[in-house]
């Protein structure tokens, strides 16, 4: 049986140089990354299954803050499948609007139309209600993938849209990410390293022990 191990690593801007300052950024990021001035490049290592999460990043308080977002992630689906999309616990709903919506016009975090894995991609979607509109940095959702085969992906994040409380569009820039499938070594290769190893140290570990005793002054 496979075992694979998974390594989430942020890409560059596709401009190639963070704005920075007041620059409104959405972003993907592993959950081992930091908030800081900038989205700080984090590694997550995990088994088959590992969450990315889509920020939000100096998002303007003013005219009218973040009203209303939405976004499209893209992934190698031969390499991943997304099981899942966490809104933040904060965010409950209602109030919030989640879209997009299915024919029974309720939103659904492990299906169509939120989660299209033969196509590849996810699409969240969020209204929110006056008075609670987004400022600074934030968490907008979580969500979790299973990794199935070995290879690397980029994690496209697409489709973007922020808009203001005047339902006036935020000018942003989006940062995609990147996952890479590695497989372990397999207990069959890894148990004769490590006795390898063992015996090493301990023959080295012999030797110094020997030099020792052998330049050690002979008591008279």
């Amino acid at each position: 049986m496979l075992v694979l191990s998974m390594v989430i690593m942020i890409a560059p801007a596709r401009s190639g140089v963070y704005p920075g300052g007041a620059g409104c950024t959405i972003w993907v990021d592993d959950q081992a990354a930091h908030f800081g001035p900038s989205p700080d490049p984090g590694n997550l290592t995990c088994t088959t299954d590992f969450n990315v999460s889509i920020n939000l990043q100096n998002a303007p308080a003013s005219p009218g803050g973040v009203a209303a977002w939405e976004f499209k992630l893209s992934y190698n689906s031969t390499l991943l499948n997304a099981s899942y999309v966490y809104r933040p616990p904060a965010w409950p709903e209602p109030p919030y609007t989640w879209l997009p919506k299915g024919a029974d016009m309720l939103w659904h975090p492990d299906t169509l139309p939120t989660i299209n894995d033969p196509g590849g991609y996810v699409w969240v979607g969020c209204s929110i209600p006056g008075g609670s509109e987004l400022y600074g940095n934030w968490t907008l959702v979580t969500i979790e993938f299973n990794a199935t085969e070995v290879g690397s992906c980029v994690l496209d994040l697409y489709a973007t849209k922020l808009y203001d409380s005047f339902v006036t569009p935020i000018v942003h820039t989006a940062l995609d990410g990147s996952a890479t499938v590695v497989p372990e070594f397999p207990v069959a290769i890894v148990m004769p390293l490590l006795l390898i190893a063992t015996l090493a140290v301990a023959f080295l570990g012999k030797m110094v022990w020997s030099r020792k005793r052998r330049d050690a002054p002979i008591a008279r």
